[in-house]
């Protein structure tokens, strides 16, 4: 089973996301910020061993969850993506979609919810035909 990478800026997020991923019987890995993620994404890949969901804060130190969410999206291999933030706005939500978000979650999270999209997207194998590589994204991870 791939891992999921928690990324958000809060400690007490991060720990209660590692919980689910736990009872979910999935892996994880945490990160603090967009830069730390990005570190851990080249140390770990993408692959069939590698982050295979990305659970992402859009408001992060540094630069943004958006901004990783773009440079990441679209690749073959990339991970699933769920963008959450206390901003619970559709405005969000679209912009998070046309960026290749799989979901959206609001905070306070639904935690049987997040349960249940860490099962089914961690374990879910990414199709190559599902994401087409955008241009001179390739370079930036």
């Amino acid at each position: 089973m791939r891992k999921v990478l928690i990324v958000d800026d809060e400690s007490s997020i991060r720990f209660v996301l590692a919980r689910t991923c736990e009872r979910a019987g999935v892996p994880w890995e945490e990160a603090g910020s967009a830069e730390e993620a990005r570190e851990k994404l080249r140390a770990l890949g993408t692959g069939r061993d590698g982050v295979g969901l990305l659970l992402l804060d859009v408001r992060l130190p540094g630069d943004d969850g958006l901004k990783l969410l773009g440079e990441i999206g679209g690749r073959p291999d990339s991970p699933f993506v769920v963008v959450m933030t206390a901003e619970d706005t559709m405005r969000s939500a679209v912009e998070a979609m046309k960026r290749g978000a799989a979901d959206y979650l609001g905070k306070p999270f639904d935690l049987a919810r997040v349960e249940r999209i860490v099962r089914d997207l961690a374990a879910a194998p990414r199709e190559p035909a599902e994401a087409e590589p955008a241009p001179g994204v390739e370079a930036q991870i």
